[in-house]
């Protein structure tokens, strides 16, 4: 689910027979609390998921992106300005038969996407490559 509120994203999580077992909240944007306790993260999610849909929730565990989380800097590649022009073209070259896929080597698309885009790229360029043989 995809709103206007603070926890702007709502994610289903399934088990093995199909059921939803937990939500996933994003709270990012307008909702960014740095310094608000996970309780009052907790609180926040199951206010808005009580006025959206009527859903009652109970909060179980929160993960924070931010700066104080050193291994957790993002979830998308994203370039800083002036990158492009210095590596984009660099960064998929071959290295003699090691050649090079993911979401960083993508023009069109950011994320999974990005990264399969990149991933077709890159196997075509195998495949050009050894019928040049």
């Amino acid at each position: 689910m995809w709103t206007d509120s603070p926890i702007e994203r709502v994610f289903a999580n399934y088990d093995e027979s199909g059921e939803v077992t937990s939500l996933t909240c994003w709270i990012n944007g307008r909702g960014v609390m740095p310094d608000a306790s996970d309780d009052a993260l907790f609180d926040l999610a199951a206010s808005e998921l009580h006025q959206i849909r009527g859903a009652k929730i109970r909060g179980a565990r929160v993960v924070r992106w931010d700066a104080r989380q050193p291994f957790a800097g993002g979830a998308y590649m994203h370039w800083a300005p002036g990158q492009i022009r210095r590596w984009a073209e660099r960064m998929g070259q071959s290295a003699g038969r090691i050649h090079f896929a993911g979401e960083q080597l993508s023009y069109m698309h950011t994320g999974m996407e990005g990264a399969m885009e990149s991933g077709e790229w890159t196997a075509f360029s195998v495949m050009q490559e050894m019928a040049e043989r």
